[in-house]
Formats: structure tokens, sequence, C-alpha cells
């Protein structure tokens, strides 16, 4: 096997391995030539299918990788940092390593060592040659690169930090030595369906990657001279999404590849993501992902298959779908950059409420209309947003967004947003008894977030734009996604003052079943007694008196105007249950009159 050349098939996933599977690497590898084993270390199986020999009178043989390349790639970059290690000290060793390295000579007869060689796919191949022979390395400006780059420094630092240059050559002659089953699958056809249902043992596929292997097997399969065509696009299209998902993942709340690949198959075609009674399948399959997933690949190419029945053009639907497949990912893209402009858009990221199912319309908008449409739909989406602050049911308008998604049409954008409003006049009673809760803090802080972060930007408008508007990704609950604010309790949760102490323990009633009712439990976690802060504010003050925070200049509250205002609430100089249902009263009104819009 070994005195074959192997290449990548255009269907294979990129390279992928982490610095995870690059340091079980390096254990199994180092296990071996400590355990002093007789037996061979074992790298595993490989499938492969043979291809035509390159020309006549070479008995060399290209081979495409079926399952394995991940391996393979991964001994040939640590092949490379040894050969570097050994040339001075083992010439012999490094010369074994450069031959299986460099593949210039094709006619194996003239060689001792039996070339060994692979190539990377198509656009990583030069990148990985120049890593392989130690070239001068370009930019990796790919996921793949980054990742070939990475195994590669890996192998350089561990190796590097080895003194004793017998115990590389001892690494080397493990791998050199490994044991490997090779399974030959005789034709090329085989070897695409193989693949689709092949996972690499090192790293698992994505259903993303999994897709386009299909989608490359269906346009190769059909074997016309369109074929290779679709082919290159349907590459080209999937290296896009790849940079795309580089930008997406940057930003703050961006999407793996995998939720996009859902959101956008929903609003793509309805059965590619029902079952056959039209079910939706995430709740059917909402603990079993795998099976999800499978029933999405087989719907995917059953579509297809429709397509010939009913004679229309395979390789057509596949360039349309492959087309609108990429632009999904534009969009997302577009989308998680436009939050900034739009706060009604970013009013779901905040408030975090059935995101999920507002994406697949989004995606699909976003695609077919552009921006001026999504505008038109977020500002009904937000306020559908507000109306699902409280919801007994946690796939409360799953569905009906869905059915939005699917039927969406180009240029119906404003029909869409009606329907949303429409449907939001369902959860007014829900909203009300949300706002006015004495558990609004527990139950709905996210969205308590929202509604202050638009409500400080509506007072600094009315200001007459004195200050600058505050930026939405300030006003996540969590720092580590950007957040710089958090929520304060204006009489706090651990007062240091005594009379607040006092009037928080106070007894004012008692429940059924005969226990006290304390202001605590009424008005403390209430809407009214929320206001948002500096992290840092609150950490170091948030526990002063109420009239404190509100009246002192220099603790830092009275950055917001929404804080300093608060003396336009406060009852008989006290900050008590007066002053918090006055406040929560104002919040409301602006609830229903600039959020709700009801």
């Amino acid at each position: 096997m070994n005195e074959w050349e192997f290449e990548i098939p255009f269907y294979q996933r990129s390279y992928a391995w982490g610095l995870k599977q690059l340091q079980n690497f390096r254990e199994d590898l180092e296990n071996q030539i400590e355990a002093n084993l007789d037996d061979p270390y074992f790298y595993g199986a490989i499938l492969y299918a043979p291809q035509k020999p390159k020309s006549e009178g070479f008995r060399q043989t290209t081979s495409d990788i079926i399952d394995g390349q991940q391996r393979l790639t991964t001994a040939m970059l640590f092949f490379a940092s040894a050969h570097l290690l050994l040339k001075a000290e083992y010439p012999k060793n490094a010369e074994i390593l450069e031959k299986i390295l460099t593949t210039e000579n094709h006619n194996p007869r003239l060689r001792l060592q039996k070339p060994f060689g692979i190539a990377a796919e198509q656009t990583d191949d030069a990148f990985f040659q120049r890593l392989i022979t130690n070239g001068k390395m370009p930019k990796a400006d790919t996921p793949a690169k980054k990742n070939l780059e990475q195994a590669k420094k890996y192998f350089n630092q561990w190796l590097g930090a080895i003194e004793d240059k017998t115990r590389i050559q001892k690494l080397t002659n493990a791998l050199l030595k490994a044991e490997i089953w090779p399974h030959c699958i005789p034709s090329k056809e085989s070897a695409a369906r193989i693949f689709e249902l092949q996972n690499d043992r090192g790293k698992g596929l994505t259903e993303l990657e999994k897709l386009k292997a299909s989608l490359m097997r269906m346009a190769y399969m059909k074997g016309d001279e369109n074929s290779k065509k679709i082919i290159d696009q349907i590459y080209k299209n999937f290296a896009e999404i790849n940079l795309l998902l580089e930008e997406i993942t940057a930003e703050t709340d961006g999407l793996e590849e995998d939720a996009i690949l859902s959101h956008f198959l929903i609003g793509y075609k309805n059965d590619l993501t029902a079952d056959e009674d039209g079910h939706l399948l995430p709740k059917e399959y909402e603990k079993n992902r795998s099976k999800y997933w499978q029933h999405i690949q087989h719907a995917i190419r059953y579509h297809f298959k429709n397509l010939k029945q009913n004679g229309k053009d395979v390789l057509e639907g596949i360039t349309h779908f492959n087309k609108e497949l990429r632009q999904a990912y534009v969009a997302c893209r577009d989308i998680l950059k436009y939050r900034k402009e739009n706060d009604d858009l970013a009013c779901h990221f905040i408030a975090q409420k059935k995101l999920y199912y507002f994406w697949p319309l989004f995606l699909k908008i976003q695609r077919l209309d552009g921006f001026e449409a999504l505008k038109t739909v977020t500002q009904a989406s937000a306020e559908l947003n507000i109306a699902f602050i409280h919801t007994p049911k946690s796939n409360t308008g799953e569905a009906e967004l869905r059915t939005h998604a699917f039927k969406y049409e180009k240029g119906h954008a404003e029909q869409c947003a009606n329907k949303l409003r429409k449907y939001k006049e369902n959860f007014s009673d829900q909203l009300q008894n949300a706002l006015t809760s004495e558990t609004f803090y527990q139950e709905n802080k996210p969205a308590g977030y929202y509604i202050l972060w638009r409500y400080e930007n509506y007072l600094r408008r009315q200001n007459g734009g004195n200050l600058a508007r505050i930026e939405w990704v300030n006003f996540n609950s969590d720092a580590k996604r950007g957040g710089k604010f958090t929520l304060d309790h204006i009489i706090s949760q651990n007062p240091k003052d005594a009379a607040e102490k006092s009037w928080l323990n106070k007894k004012i009633g008692e429940d059924d079943n005969g226990d006290p009712i304390r202001n605590e439990y009424k008005h403390l976690h209430r809407f009214g007694n929320l206001a948002i802060v500096r992290h840092s504010i609150n950490a170091k003050y948030g526990n002063e008196a109420a009239l404190t925070k509100i009246s002192d200049k220099k603790m830092g509250f009275r950055e917001f105007i929404s804080y300093y205002k608060l003396d336009e609430f406060i009852e008989n100089d006290k900050w008590q249950a007066k002053a918090i249902n006055n406040r929560e009263k104002a919040l409301i009104d602006f609830v229903w009159e600039e959020l709700f819009r009801g």
C-alpha cells in the first residue's frame, strides 16, 4: 500500500483536527515507545478507492482516501517536523522521511523507499505542500489552513523541546512501522456513497460536511457534461461558507454551522423538516438530534429524487439549492452585524425569548429581500418577542413562526409583519401579568435587560440626544458575552441600611397557609425596583441605601438617565412600595406604547 500516492477526493472534508486530537496522537505514540512493545502501533483502518495510473509505464497508483485522511495528513505533518530535526544526527532516517514527504519522482521502480504522498484538498494543497517541505508559509486564510498550521506548530514545539534526538527517532520509527488495515473500495461511486455514512475516527463530520458530500455525490452520479461544473461550484460555495463561519462565530451569540443549516432548511422547504404527518421534527426529535439529522439527510436526497421523477433537471435543482444555502450563511453574517443598527432585531439577542424559532424567518427574509424588508418584519417580531416574556409552554410560537418562515415569499415583508402583529394579540394578558409580577426579576431577567436598555436610549433621545446611544451588546447579562451592565435592585437584596432591612422584613399579611407575607416578597423583585448599572458599580455600591444611590453623583449610578430620574418616583422621601409601584407603572406604559405598540 505504501507504494501509492493518496489524494483527498473533492467530496471529502477539509483538515479539521484540533488540539484534542493532536494530543491524543502524541499520547498514543509516546505510550507505544515507552511500553517497548513488540507489536506495532495500530494506526487504524484506511478506506481507499484506486484511481487510474497517472501515465503509462508507471506502477504507482493514485487512490482517493475515503476514511483516514485526517490521520494520514497528521502523520505527514509529524514526519515533516521530525525530518527537520533528524537531518543532522540521523541522515538515514531523514532520507526515508524525505522520500515519504516528496513525490517528485512518480516512478516507484527507481526508488528504494516507495513514495508515500498525500495531497490536501484543492485550495489547501499548496499551503500543505509548503508545510511538509518546511517552505515559507503564506497566510492561513481558511479554517483548514489554520488547523494545518496549528498542527505543524504543535509538532515543531513538541519535538523541538526533546533534547535527546534518539527519542524523536523512536517516535518516528513507531509511526513508520505502524500497522494499518487497508480496505479497497472498487469504484468511485461506492466510495462516495460510503463517505456519506462514514465519520472519520478522529473527529466526526458536521451535518454541513455530510450535506456537502451528499450534494457532490448526487452531482457526480448524474455523470453528464455539467456535473464537473456543478461540483466545482459546490466546492467553491462551501469554501466561502467556511470563511463566512469564521465571521459568524466571531460575533456575540454567533451560530454554529449546523444550527444555521437547520434554520435554512426550515425556510427552504417544509417537508425537509417535518415528518410524514407534517409534524415539526424538532419537537419529536428534541432528545435525539442524531435521528433528526438522519431524517433531514434522507429528506434532501428524496427531494432531489422527486425532481428526477417529475422530469425536472436534478443538476439545476442542486445548483439552486447550493446557491440558496450559501446565501443563508451570508444572511446570517449580515443579520448578526445588523444588530448594531436595528434595536428591534437586537431585542431577540438580549431578551433571548424564542430566538431559535425566529431565526428561520429572519434568514429567509434577509436572503430574499434584504435589510429593508428585515427591518419591517423585525419591528413586528420585536413586539411579539415582548409578548413572549412569560408564556406557559416552552414551544409556544414554534409552529406559527416556522409556518411564516417556509411560507414567506419574496416581496411580502409587510404582509408577514401584519400577521405577526395579529398573532401577538393572543399574549397581551400574559404580558401584563408578567410585567406586574412580584417575581419579575427571577422569571424575566433577560427581558428586563432589553426593556431597560430601550428605556434608557428612549430617555436619551428625549433629552435631545446629548448622550450617546448605548449599544445592545453592553446589555447582555453575561459579561463573557460582552455585557458591561447588570440589573441593580434599587432597594438592595442585602441592604446595609437598617431602616431598609426593617422595611423589607415587615409583615404585611398572610398567605392561604397562614404564613407571613413580607415587603421583601411583595416588592423587592418587582420590575419597578430594577435599574441598569455597570457591573463594577453594582459590585461596589449595590447594597447602599436606595436614596443614596439615586442622589450621590460620585457613586456612578447617575451615569444613566433612567437612574437619576428615579427621584421623580420617590414618595415621602422613601423608596418603598409607592415609589416602586409608580416606577413600575411608568415602565409598563413605556412597554405598551413604544415596544408592544398595542
